[in-house]
């Protein structure tokens, strides 16, 4: 049996995007695999619930995922999280290339210069907000470039 693919996911606007989701249960097709997910955010009702939301749908596509709340600055929260023992690699998603405040300040080769990781990038749509999210995400029809 392979061993466990221990992947460090960073995402906030994208947490439950169909992008990522695809990617981590393709993952999960291909070797076992265990995900943490970080949300950069400060503590609110509402990231509680967009956590929870996502970590809910990733278990419901076969991922075996936890995930918390951390760092509101992603840079803080994958230098406060990242340990070489734990993690094989970090996997960050943002919104695409044109809109990604993540990737216009070089994020992914900052956090990769900064801990030594293998970093991935997956670009997803951003997730709506509030009370009319869960309604508005069973509806949406994503259509990927």
């Amino acid at each position: 049996m392979p061993f466990k693919q221990r992947v460090l996911v960073i995402a906030n606007q994208t947490v439950g995007s169909a992008e990522l989701r695809s990617e981590l249960h393709e993952r999960c097709r291909k070797r076992p695999t265990a995900v943490m997910l970080l949300l950069p955010h400060r503590s609110t009702a509402e990231a509680e619930d967009r956590l929870g939301r996502a970590l809910s749908e990733l278990r419901e596509d076969g991922v075996e995922a936890a995930g918390r709340l951390a760092n509101p600055d992603p840079f803080l929260a994958a230098h406060e999280e990242w340990d070489p023992a734990r993690y094989d690699e970090i996997l960050i998603s943002t919104l695409p290339t044109s809109k990604s405040r993540w990737l216009s300040s070089d994020l992914p080769r900052r956090i990769e210069r900064h801990t030594g990781a293998l970093v991935k990038i997956v670009s997803g749509r951003p997730q709506p907000v509030g009370a009319a999210a869960a309604e508005s995400a069973a509806t949406r029809v994503m259509v990927t470039p």
